[in-house]
């Protein structure tokens, strides 16, 4: 029981540290963009935060709930 234990724990330990990389890339190309949108025009820019904004909402945080 204790070595089954430790392998949930190594992969769980080691899927929390692939989802952190993985929305520290995301989170950086998001604002990669934002701000190229932001040298063609400032309200480009917001549109397009708030439309991830929504996008994430209604895709990953609505049907948690």
């Amino acid at each position: 029981m204790s070595d089954n234990r430790k392998t949930a724990s190594f992969w769980l330990l080691l899927g929390g540290a692939a989802l952190f990389f993985l929305l520290i890339l995301i989170i950086g190309n998001i604002l990669v963009i934002g701000a190229k949108l932001g040298a063609l025009h400032p309200a480009a820019e917001a549109g397009f935060y708030l439309l991830t904004l929504l996008l994430a909402f209604f895709l990953f945080v609505r049907p948690v709930l």
